[in-house]
């Protein structure tokens, strides 16, 4: 299925992404010039205690029993030099250690941070298109994806079904059973339901019992009543929940592109009253027809 995304929300996303990716790149590459400064240091260092060593030696073998010269003077001298800069550097790296602790502080706080946006971000994305009691697509990514795959059928000259299913008598569930009862049915249904269709279909909640069905590259009505059939069946299985053992039948209206509409709005109008025909008639599944009457 295509994504629901505007260009305008792709181009939003890709734009803090990439805010997203230059700041983990960031604080990566300081950390890596943090560490590369002190090595460098550290490798100074070396070299420096190195030759310090050298001059102490010969310091010691040069003053055994002679008095200083200018050789030895100088000698001296740089040793007191290196001793200094080898003090220097070790405060230097203890200070690039203490960065490197805060720097690896802050990447772990970043990363807790993006991980935490994107967490919310998707838990925003969920509410605004799925149906919090079945994870099935709500209205309004239902829709989306009808206008969608409308467009793709009138470009490849391909058919496609609306089905739109109540439930019989549901509130008689929650008015004997209470409405934890009627949630727990209506995601059985959900569960049913999605079983029933192809992974490329539509299984969408409307609200209350209704749902919605999108079968996509319907050939003919006889392929589709074997669908609606089978939705039939399986959604009037018995159900358990806790002791009591519920059976709720479904009546489902069949819209069918193009004859019963070419629009969104048209087909599940149009699948809407088919199903009140089947739910009057007790059909169980009715194809819409403009010369029935309402």
């Amino acid at each position: 299925m295509a994504s629901s995304r505007t260009p305008a929300k792709r181009r939003a996303r890709a734009k803090a992404a990439s805010a997203v990716n230059g700041a983990v790149t960031a604080t990566a590459l300081s950390l890596v010039e943090a560490v590369n400064q002190s090595e460098e240091m550290r490798a100074r260092m070396e070299r420096w205690a190195d030759e310090l060593s050298a001059i102490n030696e010969v310091l010691v073998h040069e003053l055994s029993g002679r008095s200083p010269s200018a050789a030895i003077e100088r000698a001296l001298d740089r040793s007191a030099e290196l001793e200094s800069n080898i003090q220097e550097s070790a405060e230097v790296v203890s200070s690039i250690n203490v960065g490197l602790m805060s720097g690896v502080t802050a990447g772990k706080k970043l990363t807790r941070k993006l991980r935490s946006s994107n967490t919310k971000r998707e838990a925003i994305g969920r509410l605004a298109f799925y149906d919090p009691l079945t994870g099935l697509p709500n209205r309004l990514l239902f829709n989306d994806r009808l206008r969608q795959v409308l467009a793709q059928a009138e470009r490849h000259g391909r058919g496609l079904a609306v089905m739109f299913i109540d439930l019989d008598r549901f509130k008689a569930v929650n008015d004997s059973y209470g409405h934890d009862v009627g949630d727990t049915v209506l995601r059985h249904v959900a569960q049913r339901l999605k079983a029933s269709m192809r992974a490329e279909d539509t299984v969408s909640r409307r609200g209350g019992d209704e749902f919605l069905c999108i079968m996509v590259e319907a050939r003919n009505e006889l392929d589709i009543a074997k669908v609606a059939g089978k939705i039939i069946q399986v959604i009037s299985a018995e159900t358990a929940v806790g002791d009591a053992k519920l059976t709720v039948t479904p009546s489902l209206g069949i819209a069918v592109y193009p004859k019963d509409g070419e629009t969104a709005s048209a087909l599940v109008a149009n699948a809407d009253t088919a199903m009140y025909r089947a739910k009057r008639t007790q059909k169980g599944y009715v194809f819409f027809s403009h010369s029935a009457e309402p």
